[in-house]
């Protein structure tokens, strides 16, 4: 394990940083409202959410939010934000994270609907869907869910009577009575479809993601909606792509399976559709798990023909600096691979370039990619941060020998061309690229 004291850059420049109240960061989202920038920050392990006035980057002002349905064993890890409505993602937290004081039984999971535009920093909570349980492999929760305005809010939510998370279509036309209208899942996700056990997290064999013998683990990890058509990465699978104009009833039009070959913890994280000159392709990702020695894939996909995506090209991997005091990213410690691309999602205050794309690659740093023309796609700037000298959860001491390394989470760019990221070990990060 290696320790980096000084930061790594290429083509980037550190802008501010904020300790985020001395949070861990994870999921971000952003409005303006009257000329004003707004981050809103989610958190893994804690509870609330931190809130910044971000219009002048390095004067930033932060205000936590806390959660007003307080209940311990919830966390709200993800983050949507459109047309002045805010949907927060709740979940039971996971036990393999304990924190003193905590009823792990004691949760909500589902999703809360929130007014941002009225107040921004004081957001008005307007309604809370509850999803009714289910098995995950997280524990029931929703997750990395996909809502660009309107009515229609597209959930990764565990479901009574089936195996870890699917698409739930939820309306929230009447935001105090948010109402579930359509859903879709794999076949193999339906527990009355198998013989199974008893749920017992203990039955969960190393190397294995279920209790259920045998049983390999779907997932459904984020959905992406454009157009009437919904592109689906399904962890187990692959790309899974849906016809959504009628939202009671989506329907199945084509996939394209890429685990086997790679395989791992989730095997398709990101499925997401491009813009401009690229509208026909979608970048389709995994995130690494365990020690960072499984083959990673980021990729991107021809959707012209949706009945028949086809893999067109693949990201190169994320280059190691000359300079750096390590060969590669499973000797530097820490965790390696992949994680998440800047996602504009149709909102206007979000750059949408079809040639820069934005990744994050936990102890790896964030990349930009040239991707003008994609069947060369190159890597032309990155940042990699030094290491923190504190940790602000409790995972360093848990998995990396009780070092504490840069573990970067997320990452946003804004219309004016500010990049922020997200370090669960290190607050937030705002860049700007200097090509």
């Amino acid at each position: 394990m290696v320790k980096i004291e000084h930061p790594l850059s290429k083509n980037m420049e550190l802008v501010s940083t904020h300790d985020l109240n001395g949070q861990p960061g994870f999921q971000m989202a952003l409005q303006v409202v009257d000329g004003h920038y707004y981050l809103y920050v989610t958190t893994y392990y804690h509870q609330g959410w931190q809130i910044l006035d971000v219009t002048d980057p390095t004067h930033m002002i932060c205000k936590h939010l806390d959660d007003p349905r307080g209940k311990s064993g919830t966390v709200h890890p993800k983050i949507q934000i459109a047309d002045g409505i805010m949907i927060t993602a709740s979940g039971q937290r996971v036990r393999f994270l304990p924190m003193e004081g905590v009823d792990y039984d004691d949760y909500d999971s589902g999703i809360e609907i929130w007014d941002v535009k009225t107040d921004p920093m004081n957001p008005t909570l307007l309604g809370y869907w509850d999803n009714g349980g289910g098995e995950g492999i997280d524990g029931n929760n929703t997750h990395r869910n996909y809502y660009d305005g309107g009515r229609y809010v597209y959930t990764t939510s565990t479901c009574p009577g089936f195996l870890n998370n699917i698409l739930r279509i939820i309306d929230i036309i009447d935001p105090a009575h948010p109402k579930e209208v359509g859903r879709w899942y794999l076949k193999e996700q339906w527990l009355d479809g198998m013989d199974h056990v008893e749920w017992d997290v203990n039955k969960i064999q190393p190397g294995s993601l279920s209790p259920y013998p045998g049983y390999k683990h779907y997932h459904l990890h984020m959905p992406q909606v454009k157009d009437g058509y919904a592109y689906l990465a399904y962890c187990g699978y692959g790309l899974v792509i849906l016809d959504v104009h009628d939202v009671t009833r989506p329907k199945y039009v084509g996939s394209l399976k890429i685990d086997p070959p790679f395989s791992d913890f989730i095997s398709c994280h990101t499925a997401l559709p491009m813009s401009g000159y690229n509208k026909d392709y979608l970048i389709l990702t995994q995130e690494m798990g365990g020690d960072g020695r499984h083959a990673q894939f980021a990729g991107i996909v021809d959707i012209s023909d949706k009945e028949h995506p086809t893999l067109v090209s693949m990201f190169p991997p994320y280059s190691v600096p000359e300079d750096a005091p390590f060969k590669n990213y499973v000797e530097k410690g820490g965790r390696p691979g992949l994680h998440n691309f800047h996602q504009p999602q149709g909102q206007p205050h979000y750059e949408d370039r079809p040639d820069r794309q934005y990744l994050t690659c936990f102890n790896g740093g964030i990349r930009i990619y040239d991707t003008s023309d994609i069947f060369n796609l190159r890597e032309i700037a990155y940042y990699i941060p030094a290491d923190p000298k504190q940790d602000a959860w409790p995972i360093p001491k848990m998995m990396n020998d009780g070092q504490i390394i840069a573990r970067c989470e997320d990452v946003l760019v804004d219309d004016r061309g500010y990049i922020y990221m997200t370090d669960s070990n290190g607050g937030l990060s705002v860049f700007r690229c200097l090509v």
